[in-house]
C-alpha cells in the first residue's frame, strides 16, 4: 500500500498547530488572579504587621554573625590594627584592601533592613509614631 505524502504532510501541520493549542487553551480561565495568588505572602500591609517589619529591619541593621565579621573584625578593625590575625589567609591585618568585603555590611543593610522601612514609611501616616520612629531609625 502506497502512502500519500501529502496527506501525512497535512496531519502532521495540523498536529503541529492543534497540539499546542489543545494544551494551552485550557491555561485560559475566569479565575486567573486567584489560581496566581501565592497565599502564603502578605499582600496588603496592616498595622499588625508593622511591628514585624521595623523588627526586621533593626536585626538587619545590625547585621548578622557573618556579616559582622567579615565587614567589622575582618576589614574594619584589622586595617586599623585594633587586632592582628595570624591566618596568612587573611590578608586585611598587612593593610590590603578587600574589595570583595567593603561592600558586604552596606549590601546587607539597603537589600534587608532598607526595604522594611520604605515600606512602613509608605503604608503609614506621616503623623503616626511608627512613621516618626522609622524617620528617627
Amino acid at each position: 500500500m502506497k502512502i500519500n505524502n501529502n496527506v501525512v504532510h497535512k496531519a502532521l501541520v495540523g498536529l503541529c498547530v492543534a497540539g499546542p493549542l489543545a494544551v494551552l487553551a485550557p491555561g485560559c480561565t475566569s479565575s486567573f488572579d486567584e489560581i496566581n495568588t501565592d497565599k502564603t505572602k502578605i499582600s496588603t500591609i496592616g498595622k499588625s504587621e508593622i511591628p514585624y517589619l521595623f523588627a526586621k529591619s533593626q536585626s538587619a541593621a545590625t547585621l548578622n554573625y557573618y556579616h559582622y565579621q567579615v565587614g567589622q573584625n575582618l576589614f574594619s578593625d584589622q586595617y586599623a590594627q585594633y587586632f592582628a590575625c595570624v591566618a596568612t589567609y587573611f590578608p586585611s591585618d598587612r593593610f590590603v584592601i578587600r574589595m570583595d568585603w567593603i561592600g558586604d555590611p552596606w549590601t546587607e543593610t539597603y537589600t534587608q533592613a532598607v526595604p522594611q522601612m520604605k515600606t512602613i514609611l509608605n503604608s503609614t501616616d506621616a503623623a503616626s509614631a511608627e512613621n516618626a520612629i522609622t524617620n528617627v531609625w
